[in-house]
């Protein structure tokens, strides 16, 4: 079985310095950040340990994946993974496919509205798509023994999480 933690970025400023890509998390894209943390060590608690991290690599996902997994005590690297930022779901796709085997579990940090499309996309018919407010978390379950077999329809939406932070 693969798990699949999609993980939105958390509430960040309106304008970046250097444009888009540079966006930094406001306080309480922070407070949602570690908020959603907690959530995963949780999670990983129940599922086993954590095989990797990847990440956008806008500022303000890259943040959320460092807050977010310091909550784990992961110690390993965060993947950055250019294409996660602005991706169409076919580009998001083929990110999960080209997981590693090795990770039985996984945390994807990104945007919408590609995040919103990749988890309508690959949960089983009948699923209510989800709406991903900033620091919220999609559980993902797949009964296949390699990333590379996820198909569209074929995962289990165990939940989607929100932090309770708003503004």
């Amino acid at each position: 079985m693969k798990t699949l933690l999609l993980l939105r970025h958390g509430k960040t400023e309106p304008h970046g310095a250097r444009g888009d890509k540079d966006r930094h998390l406001t306080a309480i894209g922070r407070q949602e950040a570690a908020e959603t943390g907690k959530k995963i060590a949780e999670l990983i608690r129940d599922i086993g340990t954590l095989g990797s991290v990847v990440s956008s690599d806008a500022a303000r996902a890259e943040e959320t994946a460092e807050i977010a997994v310091a909550s784990v005590g992961y110690g390993g690297k965060i993947t950055l993974e250019p294409d996660i930022y602005n991706a169409e779901l076919d580009t998001l796709l083929d990110i999960v496919r080209s997981l590693s085997d090795r990770d039985a579990s996984v945390v994807i940090v990104g945007h919408n509205p590609g995040f919103e499309y990749l988890v309508a996309s690959l949960a089983k018919e009948g699923t209510l798509p989800p709406r991903l407010s900033t620091g919220s978390l999609a559980h993902m379950q797949f009964e296949v023994e390699r990333w590379r077999q996820i198909r569209p329809g074929t995962a289990k939406l165990v939940a989607v999480y929100e932090p309770g932070a708003r503004g």
